[in-house]
């Protein structure tokens, strides 16, 4: 299914918006921040890094009010592949090293890529 999606980012769009509406409607917190946050990956994969680090954002605030931690990390170190696309490097770093911080707190596995990532970028 997400082979789909992805071969058409237009769909996504006009799926997610549509998810993004009844979380909205139906309060449900944890899955507006997932719709934003997937909306802010189909913009990113689309070239648009300003509109994703938009979409990143808000799915940021809802996850740190709801205390979602793994959700934090992810969009702040999607924030900070953005912020990198845009060649805002400092401020990437300091993302992903925020992201990095989380996913260690919470022993999550994606730690690891996070520190790869931030590798790279120090090669």
């Amino acid at each position: 299914m997400l082979t789909r999606i992805w071969a058409s980012p237009r769909k996504a769009i006009d799926f997610y918006d549509q998810a993004l509406k009844i979380s909205r409607e139906i309060g449900d917190r944890r899955g507006e921040g997932t719709c934003l946050g997937n909306l802010g990956l189909v913009y990113y994969r689309l070239g648009e890094p300003r509109k994703a680090i938009d979409f990143y954002d808000q799915a940021l605030k809802i996850s740190q009010e709801i205390g979602n931690r793994r959700g934090e990390g992810t969009d702040l170190f999607n924030m900070s592949l953005s912020l990198h696309a845009l060649g805002q490097n400092e401020k990437a770093v300091s993302l992903a090293s925020s992201a990095l911080a989380i996913y260690e707190q919470i022993e999550s596995p994606h730690a690891e890529t996070v520190r790869k990532t931030l590798a790279e970028w120090s090669a």
